[in-house]
């Protein structure tokens, strides 16, 4: 009978290995929570003492993260919220690489109404590209952090040719169709010329909305300026400042402190999150842009980002068009960085 006790040895070597991963992951927590002196939470809520009850504030801060699929319920409480006779201003925070069209184009009208009678102040984090950069252009006033990474203006589309891996496989799609255009972007088959052109000026008509928006959100923006920069291009918040696709360089702590002077406010700010789920993540990272240790930052921020590419991997689909940066519409946000 064999000895059972190379078994054992592996089973406790494994065993070690789980508490010494486990003990580790607690403990880098603990060391990130450090440098910001309170717990690194994903999902928390602000504490009551940490912030302001919506009808007790004078600004409310709404927060547009990750990808843009459906704006309905954005819209429904960002209206909401403007009708409070309380609130003197809203903040719409964006980390935001954009996302489907529509629902941006719905944010963006939202913002424009309410602004004829509420000021709306944008404030971007990390990244507010394309669709996110749709939605800040409606905003009376927009700041962003001198590394955000915003703009890329533009509408991207994606197709797949798979008919030489149908062929290797000895595969044979049959499609049966009424009308010319009714397959088209088919996997089994090169795209027709004809069908390209269609497509390529489907694009650009939805470009051409993009771009206008802006021209309107923004009429201090010359037409020749959005015509030379709406190409797809992406600017760090200093590069944006200096081309006047954003008002000033501050992250959000300088976004109210211009807020409360603009409404003309002596005493103390009240300010509420609005987000029924406020997370301590984004708090983290404003604070953490201010530290010297870059790779924190660095850190935290492709932490960030990871969390946003499987769920855009997951709802993107082939034939539809999107306003988002290339390598964000590949799904592969955290390598692209």
């Amino acid at each position: 009978m064999k000895s059972k006790q190379p078994l054992l040895w592996m089973l406790l070597g494994f065993a070690t290995l789980v508490v010494a991963f486990i003990y580790s992951t607690s403990r880098s927590l603990e060391v990130m929570s450090s440098f910001i002196g309170s717990p690194l939470s994903m999902s928390g809520d602000l504490s009551e003492e940490d912030d302001y009850t919506v009808d007790e504030a004078d600004v409310a801060i709404v927060g547009l993260e990750g990808v843009i699929e459906n704006g309905d319920d954005w819209v429904k409480r960002f209206q909401s919220l403007s009708k409070k006779d309380n609130l003197r201003a809203l903040v719409i925070r964006i980390d935001s690489p954009g996302g489907a069209v529509a629902p941006s184009q719905e944010m963006y009208n939202a913002v424009v109404k309410v602004r004829e009678k509420t000021p709306v102040y944008c404030s971007m984090g990390d990244l507010a590209a394309s669709g996110g950069y749709y939605v800040a252009a409606a905003c009376s006033k927009v700041f962003a952090n001198p590394g955000t990474l915003t703009g890329s203006i533009g509408v991207i589309m994606s197709f797949m040719n798979l008919k030489g891996l149908y062929n290797w496989a000895k595969l044979e799609p049959l499609t049966l169709k009424a009308g010319k255009f009714k397959d088209i972007g088919s996997d089994s088959r090169a795209m027709t010329p004809d069908e390209r052109d269609l497509m390529e000026k489907l694009l650009s008509a939805v470009h051409t909305q993009f771009k206008a928006a802006i021209a309107k959100g923004r009429p201090s923006l010359s037409k020749e300026t959005i015509e030379t920069y709406a190409d797809g291009r992406v600017f760090t918040g200093e590069q944006a400042k200096e081309l006047g696709f954003v008002d000033e360089i501050g992250g959000l702590a300088e976004t109210l402190e211009m807020l409360q002077k603009d409404l003309g406010i002596k005493e103390e700010l009240r300010v509420a999150y609005a987000d029924e789920k406020h997370s301590r993540l984004s708090e983290w990272l404003e604070q953490a842009s201010h530290l010297k240790n870059p790779n924190v930052v660095h850190d935290a921020i492709l932490s960030k980002i990871s969390t946003w590419a499987p769920q855009m991997s997951a709802q993107l689909r082939p034939g539809q068009p999107y306003l988002l940066p290339y390598h964000w519409f590949q799904g592969s946000g955290v390598s692209t960085r």
